[in-house]
């Protein structure tokens, strides 16, 4: 499925805060010792939901009053902008479109990962990698999943 069809795909059979699995597989940023690798990770995040304006939930609108969150909303970063509000965005400096999901961190398997096309644990490639996070991610992600990691909607 090519990037056109999944955006036709998506528009044409999802409504606005569908929940759906997507299953991604990108290439891996490793140490520059290491770029002759190939290390891919493919990444599932069932019951994710796109197209969702969380300005008209009630819930917003009342944190919005009371102080707990800015008076409008913050908007995208500057080289985002929405191509379909509030699916679809495009990054309109490296002219690539993605797609707006949140999920709960439950609802995230655990990545499976590849080196040269031979299955690897976390822990076989977490040494070819630069340093990782150890905060603690919250409750709920907001991701920009590029289209052209996108290999299976259901």
């Amino acid at each position: 499925m090519n990037n056109v069809q999944k955006l036709e795909f998506l528009l044409e059979n999802y409504k606005n805060g569908t929940y759906t699995t997507v299953v991604t597989k990108k290439k891996v940023k490793t140490l520059a010792a290491y770029r002759h690798l190939d290390i891919q990770k493919k990444s599932t995040y069932t019951k994710a939901r796109m197209g969702i304006n969380y300005d008209n939930l009630g819930n917003t609108k009342e944190r919005r009053l009371n102080g707990e969150a800015p008076k409008e909303n913050q908007g995208l970063s500057r080289n985002l902008e929405w191509y379909k509000f509030p699916t679809i965005l495009r990054n309109k400096e490296k002219e690539t479109l993605l797609v707006r999901l949140y999920v709960k961190i439950e609802d995230i398997e655990t990545p499976e990962y590849t080196i040269d096309g031979t299955p690897a644990t976390k822990s076989e490639v977490l040494q070819y990698l630069g340093k990782q996070s150890s905060s603690t991610p919250p409750e709920m992600l907001t991701l920009n999943v590029n289209f052209d990691s996108i290999c299976e909607l259901c």
